[in-house]
């Protein structure tokens, strides 16, 4: 990063950018590149780079890889429990230099994490996480959105190493946002791209979200087009802006209320099960709640009421009160059996023929017969020699 007014390089230890929305991929990239040597293949400093989950972590080593060719080893906390990923965390303690790209919850986990330099890319968890983080390093740099840049004035009231926080100026118009017409040929033509690139950018607004500092970072003045943007997005993904109550929690609600013996009205939080839902002005008059309950329930119970007067016969026919007559419970078996034999027979395989045939054989009351059932072989007529026609 360098200062504006005359482009010299900045030695503050602790610092924070303001960085639009669209232009937070071109801002990392240039400034990775800058600590790469495209020449010798390799890295002039020990960075950090931390993300907020596990999804941008694949979707931002992936995508700089194809770009810059930059190599950086993502450490995903999956990973972690395998052998393969121990190997690579231990590979970077050892190194001189590298690039390593986790989430703010597994660089709190590593044990002995050092670096020269640490990049805050995506909103911090808290307090806490920052100071922890910075004293890992002797470079810190927070990526802030213009309307996230009272978080520093929290950071300095906290007091300490982070009360030094300053903002760091960048030329703009040095900075290239990413090739938009490469990476939509990628998203199109590379499945881990396309799937990669929905869950970092869901991902990215989950952590502003529902972070726990909501009066800093928040969805307040965020355009979901220019966050789309900055992926390369020709249409923005489908994203959810306000955090529903989940399933479970409001049956928890509805049931506790209804153990404390209270009258819930039809306006309270309930799973919907329909769309068809019509607002009554009445809503919330209790006694026209229990109106509408107490007729309910008498429509129910003289259904039940209708449905015991039904006389069953298994044996023979069901006969009803206004004359009507069914088939007993016994002969729509029979029935069903022999139309369903009238289906299949003719292009029914023979297991199954004879499947059917045990069946109604099993079956009471159906007439057995001496007919095969099933496709019969076709006799060919017996050949008589010519010497015995002559006899």
């Amino acid at each position: 990063l360098y200062n504006c007014c005359n482009m010299k390089r900045l030695n503050v230890t602790n610092g924070y950018v303001c960085c639009p929305v669209e232009n937070r991929q071109g801002l990392l990239l240039e400034l990775l590149n800058r600590h790469y040597d495209q020449q010798d293949k390799a890295w002039n400093k020990k960075i950090v780079i931390v993300f907020s989950h596990d999804n941008c972590v694949r979707f931002y080593t992936e995508l700089f890889q194809r770009l810059k060719q930059l190599p950086i080893i993502p450490l995903l906390k999956a990973n972690l429990k395998s052998q393969g990923g121990l190997d690579d965390y231990s590979l970077f303690l050892e190194a001189e230099t590298a690039v390593i790209a986790v989430s703010t919850r597994t660089a709190l986990q590593l044990p002995g994490l050092t670096a020269d330099k640490i990049i805050q890319y995506e909103p911090p968890l808290s307090l806490q996480s920052v100071s922890s983080l910075s004293s890992m390093c002797s470079d810190y740099l927070l990526f802030l959105r213009p309307q996230e840049v009272s978080f520093v004035e929290e950071l300095r009231r906290s007091g300490g190493a982070l009360s030094s926080m300053s903002e760091q100026f960048v030329p703009w118009d040095s900075v290239r946002k990413l090739p938009k017409q490469k990476v939509q040929q990628w998203y199109k033509n590379i499945h881990s791209m396309n799937i990669n690139s929905k869950a970092a950018y869901k991902a990215y607004m989950d952590s502003i979200r529902d972070h726990q500092l909501s009066d800093i970072f928040n969805l307040e003045g965020v355009l979901i087009k220019e966050v789309a943007q900055g992926y390369c997005f020709v249409v923005p993904p489908f994203y959810k802006l306000v955090n529903e109550t989940p399933r479970h929690d409001q049956e928890l609600e509805r049931k506790k209320l209804q153990s404390e013996n209270m009258v819930i009205p039809k306006t309270a939080k309930v799973v919907k099960t329909s769309f068809l839902r019509v607002v009554r002005e009445d809503d919330q008059d209790p006694e026209a709640v229990h109106r509408r309950a107490q007729s309910k329930a008498a429509k129910q119970k003289a259904a039940g009421q209708q449905k015991r007067k039904r006389v069953y016969r298994e044996d023979e026919v069901v006969i009803h009160e206004d004359g009507t007559v069914e088939l007993g419970r016994d002969q729509m078996e029979i029935h069903n059996l022999h139309k369903h034999r009238r289906m299949i027979i003719g292009k029914a395989k023979k297991s199954d023929m004879r499947a059917l045939k045990r069946q109604m054989n099993n079956t009471e009351g159906i007439v057995k017969t001496s007919t095969r059932i099933g496709n019969k072989k076709r006799r060919r007529p017996i050949k008589i020699p010519r010497s015995m026609k002559s006899m």
